[in-house]
């Protein structure tokens, strides 16, 4: 398909969601970027294995570091995804997973690093796993009540609501506001809640 879109016309570019482990290999990053690819959206989730294994991610906590590397390395922007607020998630957990998004800005600044508060999906490991925990989550109103990802206000597994988007907050202030001019120049212009 890039193929095409770049005979028809050279000057087109695109984006493209991608899994870490999907941007390993330099040579395919290095042929999308010469056809147009200018930016991706990456769900990196953790810098945690545990979670990472514990969501059955199938991936390295490295994928989305070395990932970010060779995205760099051929000009590719990225806006990498970050979880947090699983159950039984440590400090341990959201300091890898802060680490990783601070390694990966440093890659390149026009990085952009976002941070969510968990939210079970049906048919995922995490969603059955609160589902037979006794969390009073037994009716569909409320499962609609934590379907939130901006918060962790009334998700019954969270224990310190407030401390969790204090984190989130820290995650947003730190890794995608440009941090000087020259980066803000680097990254052009940005609307508030852009992503790509």
């Amino acid at each position: 398909l890039a193929e095409g879109m770049h005979r028809i016309d050279r000057s087109l570019t695109f984006h493209a969601a991608c899994r870490p482990d999907e941007l390993l290999e330099r040579g395919r990053v290095a042929e999308l970027a010469r056809l147009g690819l200018r930016s991706v959206f990456v769900g990196a989730e953790s810098g945690s294995q545990a979670l990472l294994d514990g969501m059955a991610k199938g991936t390295d906590s490295s994928n989305a570091l070395d990932a970010a590397a060779v995205c760099a390395e051929h000009g590719v922007v990225g806006t990498y995804s970050f979880t947090c607020g699983y159950p039984g998630e440590t400090d341990g957990d959201r300091a890898a997973t802060f680490a990783l998004a601070s390694r990966i800005k440093a890659l390149d600044p026009r990085n952009i690093c976002f941070l969510e508060i968990i939210s079970p999906v049906a048919g995922t490991s995490l969603f059955h796993q609160i589902a037979e925990s006794d969390l009073g989550l037994d009716t569909a109103e409320a499962w609609s009540a934590v379907t939130d990802w901006k918060t962790a206000r009334g998700k019954p597994w969270i224990e310190h609501p407030g401390a969790l988007e204090a984190f989130q907050l820290a995650f947003l202030l730190s890794f995608t506001a440009p941090r000087d001019a020259k980066e803000a120049r680097l990254r052009g212009p940005v609307r508030w809640g852009q992503r790509w």
